[in-house]
């Protein structure tokens, strides 16, 4: 039976990714092999192969780096006080979700323990106070829970997907 390209393409990409992912191997040391082993075959199919390896590697890195700029990588451990904006509702009985920390040097959302009897609506910004508790997740991958001790007061104008979370969550 013979391989089809495209699925020995998918394959080898599969591949690159999953080193750039798991940080297997330096990149330096990644791409030398690679190259070896396509200069030295110089066989076309191969160096189709080999191309689609180093791409699978790039885009493991890149995601790496842009991994870097995400709030799980970038909040402090401890205590913290900060502005958030709630991405799911919150009910009275508190629980877990995830909120989008704003106006902390910071990209992407949290998940977080939420104290019972402060009901918020998802789309809303509200200040809390709290420890966040980071971990190394899946593949090393940041992570952490924020755990929410006190709600201030909430600000802002829900958009219309924030609405509908809302509307779903208590209907």
């Amino acid at each position: 039976m013979r391989m089809r390209p495209a699925i020995l393409f998918t394959t080898a990409y599969g591949a690159g990714l999953a080193t750039g992912l798991l940080h297997y191997g330096g990149p330096i040391g990644v791409v030398a092999v690679t190259l070896a082993a396509a200069l030295l075959a110089r066989h076309p199919l191969l160096s189709f192969l080999t191309a689609a390896a180093l791409l699978g590697r790039l885009s493991g890195e890149l995601a790496w780096l842009r991994e870097a700029g995400q709030c799980a990588a970038r909040l402090p451990a401890g205590r913290l006080a900060l502005f958030v904006r709630l991405l799911e509702p919150a009910d009275s009985t508190g629980g877990l979700l995830a909120v989008q920390p704003l106006r902390a040097g910071c990209s992407g959302p949290v998940s977080s323990r939420w104290p019972s009897g402060h009901p918020v609506a998802a789309g809303l910004a509200v200040e809390v106070t709290g420890q966040w508790i980071p971990r190394s997740g899946v593949a090393r991958r940041p992570s952490g829970m924020l755990l929410v001790g006190d709600v201030a007061g909430s600000a802002g104008r829900p958009g219309m997907g924030a609405r509908l979370r809302t509307a779903l969550a208590h209907g």
